[in-house]
């Protein structure tokens, strides 16, 4: 669409020296307004507040939970990392990286301790987080 101007505007001018520099300008701001267009039709989507994630853990044992997470929609994001802390904590710790899978298992935990699961996933420029918690069974 941009081009098309540009080349309708250089077809209607003269072939003298001073059309030939109006030509060049003329050429020079129809790309730079097609550059311009493009790069906010890309980077400023109105509405896009990040993926839409599920979250879900269940505990498989005394000490193993499977955590698995699902993205709504057509949504294409880079990874999902899940991360985890026990009750208590204030850090969360890296349990992995999916993106293939869809769940991550976590193994030797604390027998009947209630643990938090985070996912997080990237779309654009916007990160979305989920939390769920589990209570592994008693030994």
């Amino acid at each position: 669409m941009c081009r098309n101007r540009s080349r309708s505007n250089s077809k209607s001018m003269d072939k003298t020296k001073s059309s030939n520099t109006e030509k060049t300008k003329t050429r020079t701001r129809n790309r730079s307004r097609c550059r311009n267009r493009s790069i906010s039709m890309n980077m400023n989507r109105p509405g896009v507040e990040g993926p839409q994630l599920s979250i879900r853990a269940a505990a498989l044992g005394p000490d193993t939970v499977v955590v698995s997470y699902d993205v709504m929609g057509r949504a294409k994001v880079k990874d999902v990392q899940i991360f985890m802390a026990q009750d208590g904590d204030t850090q969360w710790k890296n349990v992995g990286l999916s993106k293939k899978k869809k769940y991550v298992v976590a193994m030797n935990l604390n027998p009947n301790t209630k643990y938090f699961f985070q996912a997080k996933a990237k779309q654009w420029k916007k990160i979305k987080a989920v939390v769920t918690h589990v209570v592994t069974p008693p030994s």
